[in-house]
């Protein structure tokens, strides 16, 4: 179980922010590439250790990550161009998020860039997970412009838990004025986020073990229509319905 759950409930409390946003005349990608400089921005706010500014920008970057995809759905402005770039800025913002706040606090906590490669590592491998299940199974389906997948409610890490993960400590140190509550926020990253992937990894292995693939328990060459006994290929074309058709 994660946010993704209930996140209906949570745009409804950004709804009136974003409409407001989404009435500019700028196209959904442009919102997409906007957050994505948003939350460069931050990490290279984090990076100089202005983190309570850096949170500021890390929020505004959550609400134009919204703004995309309302104005893509409002619009009739979805693409699967639009769709790349806004799994990709995901997850290429949190990576840079818990690097540039690692390189900052790697001399007073030399063991943290360790902390940070299996934050990154788990993060990515978690995400990556998901895409790899639509394309070996085939079975998702795609609602108002999106692919779902049950999967996409197993597990505990995503873009919207790691806000929690590392935003919340994180604000936590730049009010309290102490690093402690980040790095306690990069640990939980990579913890969190490898507990994670082995939700999902359990996931399939129940739901897909076995050889079974897009549904079907039997192996690709199982699903091929045998011949009668005595009768040729053509015969059993003939018994699928479709015309036979014999050389010259």
């Amino acid at each position: 179980m994660n946010l993704f759950v209930v996140r209906s409930h949570l745009d409804a409390v950004l709804r009136p922010a974003v409409r407001a946003l989404a009435r500019l005349p700028v196209s959904a990608n442009a919102w997409t590439a906007l957050a994505w400089a948003a939350g460069i921005g931050a990490a290279v706010l984090f990076i100089q250790g202005w983190w309570a500014v850096g949170i500021i920008v890390f929020a505004l970057r959550g609400l134009l990550d919204h703004v995309d995809g309302y104005v893509a759905r409002e619009r009739g402005d979805t693409s699967v161009l639009g769709a790349v770039l806004d799994d990709l800025a995901d997850r290429y913002v949190i990576a840079v998020f818990v690097l540039f706040a690692t390189a900052h606090l790697a001399g007073p906590f030399p063991h943290l860039p360790y902390v940070a490669a299996f934050a990154v590592a788990g993060t990515m491998v978690n995400a990556f997970c998901k895409p790899c299940v639509y394309v070996e199974t085939q079975d998702a389906v795609r609602r108002n412009g999106k692919i779902t997948h049950p999967m996409d409610l197993v597990g505990m890490f995503g873009s919207a838990e790691f806000l929690i993960y590392f935003g919340i400590p994180t604000l936590g140190g730049a009010l309290a004025r102490n690093a402690w509550p980040i790095v306690v926020g990069i640990w939980l990253t990579a913890i969190l986020s490898h507990v994670s992937l082995l939700q999902r990894l359990v996931y399939v292995a129940r739901n897909y073990g076995r050889g079974r693939r897009g549904g079907d328990p039997r192996p690709a060459e199982a699903c091929e229509p045998e011949p009668p006994a005595g009768g040729s290929a053509d015969a059993a074309e003939n018994d699928q319905g479709l015309p036979a058709t014999h050389p010259g």
